[in-house]
């Protein structure tokens, strides 16, 4: 009985925290971003595109706060697994409640678009991804690449896994492999596809980001592969511009837009946090199958 009593236990422990961010704090932070008014007087705003960018970085602080949080304690007490996607919920809570970029291009037109403020949020966006990969890999108890690591605070290898040009190869790997993953899905630039595709580029960065680093012999740590996937935000911006330079807004309304410029920069980090462990994982597994047969033979 008491066993089994366990083992419930644990279970519950292992769908508490994503049922927590996707049905419980997910949409109380989520709230925040919700409330955020464009230059129309309307709801078609993102965090720094807004009529308060104070407010709206408040409301991207607050949400990348609890995600860092729950992911922390997920991670630190379930799984490294169960606390990526838990981060993901979170943050694809706060996303959804923002704008699309149809929507943005509508309301900014007339300032020129991809706006400043909204490369500017791409940077900050992409740097409060990294530092939340961080924190999630550095307080993991089963972490894949940092299984030695036991105690809490930033793992041994991060000086070898951001340093060196090898490690920048698997950055600059991981990111186009990201920007492919877009352009791959999102055919229509509704959230929905938006936040798919961020999971698919995650995917794409994740399995790309794996094979070059163990064919270069690196560490097996994400956060290069993390890093990779955080500077699609910024990448995503600019790409409209480059792609279909003065006709971006006519192109965004006749629902052809590039993929990678559909997504807003936080689309980019929620889904990469739910695809990125996955990605690497599958490549591993591969890896590891193929070392397998070779020691069998």
């Amino acid at each position: 009985m008491f066993a089994h009593d366990a083992r419930m236990l644990r279970v519950a422990a292992r769908w508490a925290p994503g049922l927590l961010a996707l049905l419980v704090i997910g949409p109380v932070v989520a709230s925040l971003a919700g409330g955020l008014a464009s230059a129309d007087g309307g709801s078609d705003a993102s965090f720094l595109p807004a009529t308060n960018p104070v407010a709206g970085i408040i409301a991207l602080a607050v949400g990348v706060l609890a995600a860092g949080v729950l992911g922390i304690v997920t991670s630190r007490f379930v799984s490294y697994r169960i606390a990526t996607w838990t981060v993901g919920y979170m943050l694809a809570w706060v996303t959804w409640r923002t704008t699309t970029v149809p929507d943005l291009i509508r309301v900014t037109r007339d300032a020129g678009y991809p706006t400043t403020s909204l490369i500017i949020e791409g940077v900050v966006v992409g740097i409060a991804g990294l530092l939340l990969a961080i924190a999630v890999i550095a307080f993991g108890r089963d972490v894949p690449g940092h299984e030695s690591d036991k105690v809490p605070g930033l793992p041994v290898t991060l000086e070898a896994a951001l340093a060196g040009p090898m490690a920048a190869v698997v950055v600059l790997v991981s990111a186009a492999a990201a920007m492919a993953g877009a352009w791959l899905v999102v055919l229509d630039p509704l959230k929905g596809q938006a936040v798919f595709g961020g999971v698919v580029a995650g995917l794409l960065a994740g399995a790309a980001g794996t094979w070059v680093a163990a064919a270069l012999r690196l560490p097996t740590t994400q956060l290069p592969i993390f890093a990779g996937l955080c500077l699609a935000p910024v990448l995503g911006t600019l790409s409209g511009g480059i792609v279909h330079g003065g006709g971006l807004a006519e192109a965004s309304y006749a629902t052809r837009l590039f993929g990678p410029a559909a997504l807003l920069p936080l689309d980019w980090i929620a889904g990469g946090f739910m695809g990125l462990p996955a990605g690497c994982a599958i490549v591993t597994s591969l890896f590891e199958d193929r070392a397998a047969k070779t020691a069998a033979a």
